[in-house]
């Protein structure tokens, strides 16, 4: 019965090592809106929204290690803020906060859709094993007419969600795809809730969800359980 036993806790420890070397809970794309509409004021304050947020979030404890992040602005074109990466560390993180910091508005139109597939393109193909792949667009406008297409191929290319954070009046969510995933939308008033809207919607998407049934955490956490029956039946 020993022997069984270490064979069992062999076996699962040897599962654990040939997981990807790059695998993570979730891998979340931050998609920012950088078009002409948003002042130069708001879009100042929106570079420090995220960057403060992030902190906030990852100062809560359980992300670090589990989770990593891309950063993208749209507008009529697309550009790369932060090439996804683990947040494994403090140092990690602030390289982050510094590309955001760093950002320059592009201008321009409001083409959500192009910010959509180029972080599709670039999360489903970098080599990050994640449970749950999420995309987070945040705009204060109407897209260009392609979203709800880019949306609805993230998700059947096997993105887990694509989420929108809406401020002010004039944003519009119809093509967030809340009917074929547990995608969802945030409305606010204005720049100066984006802050909180952000750690909430953050939370939401990392922390908040619960795994695949076939995910390796689910996997890990199954095997332990018939560890656990193994030796209790042993003892009995």
């Amino acid at each position: 019965m020993k022997t069984r036993f270490k064979a069992l806790i062999g076996a699962a420890t040897l599962a654990l090592t040939q997981l990807p070397a790059q695998a993570v809970l979730v891998e979340l794309g931050l998609v920012i809106d950088g078009s002409g509409s948003i002042s130069s004021s708001n879009f100042a304050s929106q570079r420090t929204s995220y960057q403060t947020a992030l902190q906030n979030v990852f100062n809560g404890g359980g992300l670090f290690g589990n989770v990593a992040i891309g950063v993208w602005q749209f507008s009529s074109s697309v550009s790369t803020v932060h090439t996804s990466t683990i947040i494994n560390t403090q140092a990690d993180l602030d390289a982050l906060k510094t590309s955001i910091a760093n950002m320059t508005q592009l201008g321009g139109g409001t083409n959500i859709g192009l910010g959509i597939d180029t972080a599709r393109i670039a999360m489903l193909g970098n080599g990050i094993a994640a449970d749950r792949t999420v995309i987070d667009v945040s705009t204060d406008g109407f897209g260009s007419g392609n979203e709800d297409a880019a949306a609805d191929n993230a998700i059947n290319a096997g993105v887990y969600a694509v989420n929108g954070l809406g401020i002010g009046g004039g944003a519009d969510l119809t093509w967030v795809p809340t009917n074929i995933s547990p995608s969802f939308a945030i409305q606010i008033s204005d720049f100066g809730q984006l802050q909180s809207a952000l750690e909430q919607k953050i939370l939401r998407e990392t922390i908040g969800g619960v795994p695949d049934t076939g995910s390796a955490l689910v996997l890990f956490f199954g095997t332990l359980i018939g560890l656990v029956a193994v030796r209790r039946r042993m003892a009995a």
